[in-house]
């Protein structure tokens, strides 16, 4: 029986990845700025029923100084007088008038408010499960990529040298599986060749042991979020550390509770730190003989590190 495999193009799971990748990043970009639109137009429709509420409060005032002043004028009757209090009756109907138009524009806003924000929050259900498929289903995929690109490699590094009829026609040669040795070496995301490399996972790093990111000097390097955005979100991180630690925090259903419990969107809530260090987008670092190197999250590096945070969650990738 023969029990050899032909192995044709593996770059094209390489390939694959890198599009799961690409989809990744669009789609997270793209659901933040979508977030922040939904969060933009409900703050708008909010100030719109407060200024409304004002309008109605300033018309109550109105129409009770119109009653004060129609009384002081039917005050002044006596036997020999009777006042003409037309005109303080008039102003006391419009500003009645006026009450009960901005009572309803109130209303009305009230309502739309309501049927607004239930739409955007069932809307946001949609949101979250394209999140998940941009996330987690992407990094699953990757993983299984990774893996499947790892033991092709393998395989046919463990191949023997290949005949001259394989060489022309760019095809890995057919080797057998019970004669297969280690690899040789294989090559990490910054394009080094090592021995093996070893995915810790996301795990406390000492800030002060990695690098300080070249290229990177003011507020002004912070162009995907602004640099108070992030700053904010290292500050959150720090409160939800100790639970995430302790294993009660250390789920996005968690945070997705904690943030419905404090009444906070996704663009203000803990969900979004949590995915942002412990999700995909995880700062990622390679470790090799005690040093680091950033591949990925370096604006929050530099900025952990001029804000004085002695640790952060980081994916760690390390030389064996």
């Amino acid at each position: 029986m023969n029990e050899s495999i032909n192995v044709r193009t593996i770059q094209t799971l390489t390939t694959l990845k890198n599009a799961f990748l690409a989809f990744s990043s669009e789609t997270q970009e793209s659901l933040l700025v979508l977030e922040n639109e939904l969060h933009r137009t409900l703050d708008r429709l909010k100030t719109e029923v407060d200024l409304r509420r004002r309008h109605v409060a300033a018309c109550r005032s109105a129409v009770d100084f119109a009653e004060r002043v129609l009384r002081e004028c039917e005050a002044q009757e006596d036997e020999d007088y009777t006042p003409d209090c037309s005109a303080e009756i008039y102003e006391l109907q419009e500003a009645r008038r006026s009450l009960q138009n901005t009572q309803e524009e109130l209303e009305i806003s009230q309502i739309w408010f309501s049927r607004i924000q239930r739409a955007i929050e069932q809307f946001r259900t949609h949101i979250r499960r394209l999140k998940d498929l941009a996330t987690d289903r992407t990094e699953s995929a990757k993983a299984f990529l990774d893996r499947g690109t790892g033991d092709l490699e393998r395989y046919v590094d463990a191949s023997p040298p290949p005949t001259t009829a394989a060489t022309s026609s760019n095809v890995y040669p057919t080797a057998t599986l019970a004669t297969t040795t280690p690899p040789a070496g294989r090559v990490n995301q910054s394009g080094k060749t090592s021995d093996q490399w070893a995915e810790r996972g996301v795990v406390m790093v000492n800030v002060a042991d990695l690098p300080m990111p070249e290229g990177i000097t003011n507020a002004l390097d912070f162009r995907k979020i602004p640099i108070d955005k992030m700053k904010k979100g290292l500050k959150q991180l720090q409160e939800m550390l100790p639970v995430i630690q302790n294993g009660v925090g250390a789920s996005k259903d968690y945070w997705a509770e904690h943030d419905r419990e404090l009444g906070l969107d996704y663009p203000n809530g803990y969900l979004r730190i949590y995915e942002a260090f412990y999700g995909h987008d995880a700062i990622r670092v390679e470790k090799s003989d005690d040093q680091y190197e950033i591949i990925n999250g370096r604006h929050r590096v530099w900025l952990a590190k001029v804000m004085g945070i002695h640790k952060l969650p980081i994916n760690v990738v390390e030389l064996t």
